[in-house]
């Protein structure tokens, strides 16, 4: 039988060899397009949908985006740390991409714990949580048809009340 100094030195040797794992073993571009991604699916009315939402760090959005003069998700007039750069939605066969226009001032999502899918008539409602404290939100994306048509805000307002802020057609 090993000693109990053998054993803890076969222990320590072994915790080691698992802890040390070189840089060059995860290539950075794989890393970075597999983090980042949110994602809920499942069934709405019975009918299929994945729900997806890719964030990057703040420093690799384009500049254009990075110029935004207000985000949603932070406190003050500050950047987020984290902006989001692709939304999709598919609902049984159909791909509906986001534009632009729908999450440009999204800052700091929530995670796939934030999103959630709704049935509403002919309507289907997504909604995204992100931020937190007094700058966070919700945002809720309107599908009919098959089709994006509006981007609403709840967030914090001044006298304390969480509620719609903001309404876009898309």
């Amino acid at each position: 039988m090993f000693s109990q100094r053998a054993q803890i030195i076969t222990a320590g040797l072994f915790l080691l060899a698992i802890l040390y794992v070189p840089h060059s073993i995860a290539a950075p571009d794989a890393i970075r397009e597999s983090w980042g991604t949110s994602r809920i699916h499942g069934k709405v009315d019975n009918i299929r949908y994945d729900f997806r939402v890719i964030s990057v760090p703040f420093t690799e959005l384009p500049n254009e985006r990075k110029s935004q003069k207000s985000w949603k998700g932070v406190d003050s007039h500050r950047s987020p740390e984290f902006a989001i750069i692709t939304i999709t939605f598919k609902i049984s066969d159909t791909l509906i991409k986001f534009p632009l226009s729908a999450f440009r001032d999204l800052g700091e999502p929530g995670g796939p714990y934030g999103m959630s899918v709704e049935s509403h008539g002919k309507q289907i409602l997504l909604n995204l949580k992100g931020g937190d404290g007094g700058g966070s939100y919700t945002a809720i994306f309107i599908i009919e048809n098959s089709k994006l048509i509006e981007r609403s805000i709840k967030e914090f307002t001044s006298d304390g009340d969480y509620k719609i802020t903001e309404t876009i057609k898309l």
